[in-house]
């Protein structure tokens, strides 16, 4: 076995050496520039991960309400990760062709940010108004011509009997729905152990100061001292949501078109024009090769 390996790792070896003379290394300045852009695409994608909109007050409502922008992103985030990655490659190795490669994605990478920039900002903004008409379809004829609002709507009213069943079974001084977690668990329609609606119901409770989506929830599920403060219920959350996806979504909008596009169209140029642009003209001497220097001095030469 360990002659098939030393002939692979050659043949191996050999293709290398003959890559890297036909493909001539980068230059050092741009081996920098791929160091630099690693770290900074790398810092972006973190940056993206925890941005508002991402996960605006919860997981839950991307993927409720924005599920295909919900992977476009993560698609996109995971896009900058492998051009990190590839940047590094490019610092280590002094790949041109690589460098060329990695110019070329992150031009590609800041065409897709402002593409995914519109396309944020305009489904943050369009929330209000599809919460809005399906919320009035909901009242006026008992049904939606989404199949999203009235699940939403039903998770929260399972929560709200669960809280309703809890005291009924004996539970009686029972104020929130943290009291009564097994029956919450229970009766929570997202059918996965992580109960989304019910970290839902909490963080609109927390954050918005609102309960359930179109139809307001008579009593708050996890805050007692709302239940106190307004009279034993919220506001529904439809308005409250809406605004909050608008703000947070023109954030995003703003870091992608802004600071995120410029940033990798800038790297592109600054890793391709170092490799595309002629070398500087030889001025002055030339080098003369060894041989030709030998034949030069040779006496016999020169005498005759």
């Amino acid at each position: 076995s360990h002659p098939a390996w030393a002939t692979m790792l050659g043949a191996m070896s050999r293709v290398w050496t003959l890559f890297r003379e036909c493909c001539p290394g980068a230059p050092r300045s741009v081996c920098r520039t791929a160091a630099a852009l690693a770290v900074a695409v790398m810092l972006n994608a973190v940056v993206l991960c925890g941005l508002p909109l991402n996960e605006p007050v919860n997981g839950a409502v991307n993927a409720l309400f924005f599920p295909r922008l919900r992977w476009v992103m993560q698609l996109y985030v995971a896009a900058m990760g492998a051009l990190a990655l590839l940047n590094v490659v490019v610092s280590c190795f002094t790949s041109r062709p690589l460098a060329l490669l990695a110019a070329l994605v992150s031009s590609v990478l800041a065409l897709v940010a402002t593409a995914l920039a519109f396309a944020c900002h305009g489904a943050a903004v369009e929330l209000g108004p599809f919460l809005q008409k399906e919320c009035s379809t909901l009242h006026e004829h008992g049904r939606s011509a989404s199949t999203v609002v009235p699940f939403v709507e039903l998770g929260f009213h399972s929560l709200a009997e669960a809280l309703a069943r809890c005291r009924e079974y004996g539970r009686f001084a029972s104020l929130t729905l943290d009291e009564c977690v097994d029956i919450g668990h229970e009766l929570d329609i997202s059918g996965t152990p992580r109960a989304y609606f019910m970290h839902l119901a909490h963080d609109f409770e927390q954050r918005l100061q609102c309960a359930g989506l179109c139809n307001a929830l008579r009593h708050p599920l996890f805050t007692a001292e709302n239940f106190t403060a307004m009279g034993g219920s919220l506001p529904p959350c439809q308005h409250a949501l809406a605004e909050l996806a608008a703000k947070q979504g023109s954030h995003l909008a703003y870091w992608l078109v802004f600071l995120n596009a410029p940033e990798l169209l800038l790297a592109a140029l600054a890793l391709a024009l170092p490799l595309l642009s002629p070398g500087p003209a030889h001025k002055g001497y030339l080098q003369v090769s060894t041989e030709v220097d030998d034949a030069l001095a040779d006496p016999t030469w020169t005498a005759s």
